[in-house]
């Protein structure tokens, strides 16, 4: 699990990588702090064996070559590259769908103008990873076979369903691990999306990779900030940093370097930090970043998702917590 995607008509997100689990109870998760109405699932109309075939043509970023995938075939190398395998069976089923949906929603919205004639990219900072058999057989070493069976299995369990939203695919967004809060999509990329709202992830307040740090010299902060447009730094250092603003989660939706006044995702690609929920302190030394969660926080938390399973949660409860608003349809 493990960072964004670029989405075209308004955002730009990443797709991160997912810590292992530590079992602790957990008090139940809570209704989401926006206003929505929430749809209930529809049953599949179609068995998995129904499900239409579809294809999906992928440019190989290594190679610059386009390759034709069913759509199972896709989806497996997605959810490979995208969450551990060690996950529980009903979060990777979650994680399945997700892909799934994800894919649809950027065949019909991401900017694909430079990817000739292909669908989407193994590009994770841009679509979402995607690994092959002979790419995993040397990720996973001796467990390829167990590891491959598993998510074969939850693939097939849930195959041809996807998250939708006034009858289309949901922009089915995902990150690591969040602050404890998710984040709506309207304080990270500036437009509402209903269903992107904040909801509990109290899973990830267990997780032992929430927290870290990143501790830089004045030298390399000015080099960081230089990626920034239009930064000029004063000569003093102690100046560098100005007025921080966040959201409850910790999303930093304003943060002042030098006169100018940048949003969190915008300091979190320039310093290369795990998320932009974070603060920076001055040291006589330079300066330190304490970071909370991993991801851009927006939609589902992978490891609380993990952490539901763990306590009993289906794949449906899992999405429809992390999706409020959505509901479950079959292809």
């Amino acid at each position: 699990m493990k960072l964004y995607v670029i989405l075209t008509v308004f955002l730009t997100i990443a797709a991160a990588l997912s810590p292992l689990v530590v079992l602790k109870p957990s008090k139940k998760e809570n209704e989401p702090e926006c206003s929505t109405t929430l749809i209930q699932e529809k049953e599949p109309t179609e068995s998995v064996s129904e499900a239409k075939e579809e294809t999906i043509k992928i440019l190989r970023t290594g190679s610059g070559k386009i390759i034709e995938k069913e759509i199972f075939d896709y989806v497996k190398g997605a959810v490979c590259g995208e969450i551990s395998p060690e996950y529980e069976k009903e979060a990777i089923k979650a994680q399945a769908i997700v892909c799934y949906t994800y894919a649809l929603w950027l065949k019909k919205n991401a900017d694909r103008s430079d990817l000739s004639e292909a669908d989407i990219s193994d590009d994770p900072s841009r679509f979402q990873s995607y690994l092959d058999d002979n790419e995993l057989k040397d990720k996973w070493g001796e467990k390829y076979e167990e590891y491959s069976e598993k998510i074969s299995e939850c693939v097939s369990e849930v195959a041809g369903q996807y998250l939708g939203y006034n009858g289309e695919p949901a922009m089915a967004c995902f990150h690591a691990i969040s602050t404890g809060k998710t984040e709506s999509a309207k304080n990270v990329w500036g437009n509402d999306v209903p269903y992107l709202c904040s909801v509990t992830a109290n899973g990830d307040l267990l997780s032992p990779d929430i927290d870290s740090t990143v501790t830089l010299s004045e030298e390399q902060f000015r080099k960081c900030a230089e990626k920034l447009d239009g930064v000029k730094l004063p000569k003093n250092s102690s100046k560098w940093i100005g007025k921080t603003k966040a959201t409850k989660s910790g999303y930093v939706t304003e943060i002042y370097i030098g006169s100018k006044a940048f949003s969190g995702s915008d300091i979190r690609s320039a310093f290369s930090l795990r998320s932009p929920a974070f603060t920076v302190e001055k040291t006589k030394d330079g300066f330190v970043f304490k970071v909370k969660g991993y991801g851009h926080l927006v939609g589902m938390s992978q490891y609380s998702a993990d952490y539901m399973a763990r306590q009993g949660a289906d794949y449906k409860t899992i999405l429809l917590h992390f999706f409020k608003g959505t509901e479950i349809m079959q292809s």
